[in-house]
């Protein structure tokens, strides 16, 4: 879980796993397990109503990943494929 003192740490790590979805999930494959780790520890950041959370940009392929319990209320996903998501 993502649990810093430090609010630009926090954005930082937010932005660089965005990117890595974003990157990783961009082909017309299913995502692999990297991106469902990536996924699963954006979905558990704390402290949802900071303004960092609102940046939140993880469109792609999304196809069969786990979001079961992620909180991702304000994430952009509007031209993610997500076919066969849990």
């Amino acid at each position: 879980m993502m649990n810093s003192d430090n609010g630009e740490d926090e954005h930082a790590i937010t932005d660089v796993l965005c990117a890595f979805i974003r990157e990783h999930a961009a082909s017309n494959l299913p995502p692999k397990i990297d991106v469902q780790v990536a996924l699963t520890a954006l979905g558990r950041r704390p402290a949802w109503g900071k303004p960092a959370n609102r940046n939140i940009d993880v469109t792609g392929n999304l196809t069969g990943v786990d979001l079961a319990h992620a909180h991702l209320e304000f994430a952009h996903l509007i031209d993610a494929n997500l076919t066969s998501v849990l």
